[in-house]
């Protein structure tokens, strides 16, 4: 079950694939933006962001005592799998309805490099 505070996504960060192939499962250019929901101290993507050819539904499920119940994938790339490496809430409750189906990452999986940054009044 993930926990609010980061200590098993901590314990369990050394387990999964090497920084050069932990982006490859999501689109970065969502990382940072205003799509991008930020609880808790995590990065919450969208669901079109996903490359999907990395993640496998798990049986896991969780429950955040405001959030609802999580669901979770498995994060495989290069051939290395992170069991239950992402989660989501497909039916989170009235106080998390912004990150429905929004997927957050732990057990080894870090998303690199830049920060897209926010559109501004002229660029939209």
């Amino acid at each position: 079950m993930p926990d609010t505070d980061g200590r098993r996504a901590r314990r369990l960060a050394s387990a999964g694939p090497t920084p050069e192939t932990r982006q490859r499962c999501l689109d970065e250019r969502h990382r940072g933006t205003p799509r991008t929901k930020r609880v808790e101290g995590n990065d919450y993507f969208p669901p079109d962001s996903l490359k999907r050819e990395y993640f496998t539904d798990s049986p896991t499920k969780s429950l955040c005592p405001w959030k609802g119940v999580a669901r979770s994938y498995s994060v495989s790339v290069d051939g290395v799998t992170s069991p239950d490496a992402a989660w989501y809430y497909p039916h989170p409750s009235p106080l998390a309805h912004r990150i429905r189906n929004h997927v957050a990452f732990w057990n080894g999986v870090t998303i690199e490099g830049p920060r897209e940054k926010k559109p501004t009044a002229q660029s939209r």
